[in-house]
């Protein structure tokens, strides 16, 4: 997390800097944050299901914004029990009447913002790093009336440690041996099978020089019945440490986001392609799947495939006291992948979100076919596959300040 400048800096010795100018008062930013909590029951997990699930904290989380001369700044830092995280750190700049520059790290722009889910489990494209993704670089941000155009060069995810695992959301990442990994030579995290790279050559990737464009322009604008229409692109370099080649990634999606009266609809369409460049033993130099990781788990995905998105929500009109907020969704996720012997990534979830002053619920009903940490969760989740259907429950409880 971005702290604030440490108070009671002195000015400089020739008097021609103001100390009381460098210094952050009550007025110019606010701390916020959150405890939440969750329960979770796991269908096929026999031993959990016998104890009644289980129930863990969830995180808790610090967030500061504000404003400085001209200068906008917003950082969170989130605990778990796994890991601690920066989730996201930039200071902005204004460029223009409509435009904003905005440095540090942020969420990168593609797709349905701020998040292609409704639900607190998320969907396939948080995943395979392609919703709710943070990165470490530069983004251009213009809104226009009905127009929304975002621009943005990354240079890398914010942990530049392709074998560290402790992260929020998701990325290539390698196993522990490869030599441009920081700190984690010596451990894996994980097991050291399908991970990029893995088999005899040892080959170690890693994502950097990411660009991305966003455009979006919303119809009825300010009505009843906002319906926002968008198409996003993403390229990136996948270096190899072990060859010394590059590969590379793009992925391409259009969207819609509607918000009619008390419903609402999200639809998402695209694909991903990620050719790993290796040492391959198999002639082609490309690889199938390639591994991600994040939350301190990976897994493998699949290096070409078409991902989609159908989500439905309800907000409903409530008529009791103590409830301020009721919004019931059925939201549905699919990877198909373009290798005819794999199994397709799906996920389902319906629920609500119940809101009363700062507490906040999920209750979720998740299903999963070869998706990450629902059933079998082993290497092959979003990659060949082979996994039945799964069922997770999943109950939420947050205070927000």
């Amino acid at each position: 997390m971005f702290a604030a400048p440490a108070k009671g800096t002195a000015a400089a010795a020739t008097g021609e800097n103001n100390a009381e100018n460098r210094l952050l008062t009550e007025d110019d930013f606010e701390i916020g944050g959150a405890l939440r909590f969750n329960y979770a029951a796991q269908r096929s997990d026999g031993d959990q299901r016998d104890r009644g699930g289980d129930a863990s904290l969830d995180l808790f989380r610090l967030n500061i914004e504000g404003e400085q001369q001209g200068i906008e700044f917003s950082a969170e830092y989130r605990w778990y029990t796994n890991q601690d995280v920066l989730h996201h750190g930039w200071a902005g700049f204004g460029a223009g009447e409509h435009g904003q520059v905005r440095v540090g790290v942020s969420q990168v722009p593609f797709g349905i913002l701020p998040y292609a889910a409704h639900n607190y489990w998320f969907g396939i494209p948080f995943y395979v790093g392609l919703g709710d993704a943070y990165k470490l670089g530069a983004q251009y941000i213009r809104e226009n009336g009905p127009w929304d155009l975002r621009l943005a060069f990354y240079k890398n995810p914010v942990e530049n440690d392709p074998g560290n695992l402790e992260r929020y959301g998701f990325d290539l990442v390698n196993h522990a041996g490869c030599a441009d990994n920081d700190d984690n030579a010596a451990s894996d995290n994980g097991s050291g099978d399908n991970d990029n790279g893995s088999g005899e050559s040892q080959d170690c990737t890693r994502e950097s020089n990411q660009a991305n464009l966003r455009l979006a322009y919303t119809l009825d604008e300010g009505g009843s019945c906002p319906v926002e229409l968008g198409l996003s692109g993403q390229w990136g370099m996948v270096p190899n440490s072990e060859t010394g080649e590059d590969g590379s990634r793009w992925a391409g999606a259009a969207h819609l986001d509607m918000r009619c009266g008390r419903w609402g609809v999200q639809l998402q369409a695209g694909r991903q392609v990620i050719d790993v460049d290796l040492d391959s033993t198999d002639g082609d130099g490309e690889e199938d799947t390639v591994t991600f990781g994040g939350m301190d788990g990976k897994y493998q995905v699949a290096s070409k495939a078409n991902l989609g998105v159908l989500n439905i929500a309800y907000n409903f009109p409530v008529p009791w006291e103590n409830i301020d907020s009721l919004t019931c969704y059925n939201d549905f996720s699919i990877y198909h992948k373009d290798e005819s012997d794999y199994s397709n990534s799906k996920i389902n979830t319906t629920g609500c979100a119940i809101g009363r002053g700062p507490l906040f619920i999920y209750a979720d009903v998740i299903r999963g076919k070869n998706a990450p940490f629902l059933g079998d969760s082993g290497a092959e989740t979003l990659g060949e596959g082979g996994a039945g259907w799964d069922t997770y429950y999943n109950l939420n409880l947050g205070y927000y300040f």
